[in-house]
């Protein structure tokens, strides 16, 4: 008998018959098959569980292992996005800019009309390009 080691897998050749190979798995495939799905989910009063999503795996037997998931609080004291939105708001108080919804307004008023403005000359550009193209096609079957 022929053994060769590696970290992760272990192959044993028998010199009888050396077509025969026979794979030992490493600890860490013994404990996660290569199609093993993470899917989180919710264990109801009852008893009973009820999946996020469609599990995606073909139909059949399968072993499902529980692991409890903390239970976080949501709060806006604790959300990086509004973390971030006091501190830009400290910031603009401690510059002296105060919030002034009425500069919002006029800002945003200002953007939509940059957009109108700007769709309009595509819409021109479109139809001078539409006009150009069919006097081209007219002077082919004139000259043709």
């Amino acid at each position: 008998m022929i053994v060769c080691r590696d970290t992760n897998i272990v192959i044993y050749l028998i010199e009888a018959d050396p077509s025969w190979i026979a794979r030992i798995p490493s600890k860490e495939e013994r404990h996660m098959p290569a199609n093993t799905v993470v899917i989180q989910g919710l264990v109801k009063p009852d008893g009973t569980l009820e999946l996020e999503g469609k599990v995606p795996l073909p139909p059949g037997k399968v072993s499902v292992t529980l692991q409890p998931m903390p239970e976080v609080p949501y709060s806006q004291e604790t959300d990086p996005f509004f973390e971030m939105l006091r501190s830009i708001r400290a910031l603009r108080e401690r510059d002296g800019v105060k919030p002034d919804a009425d500069a919002a307004l006029a800002a945003a008023q200002k953007v939509r009309d940059e957009f109108d403005e700007q769709v309009e000359e595509l819409g021109q550009l479109q139809d001078d390009c539409r006009r150009q193209r069919l006097e081209a096609e007219a002077a082919e079957k004139g000259a043709g």
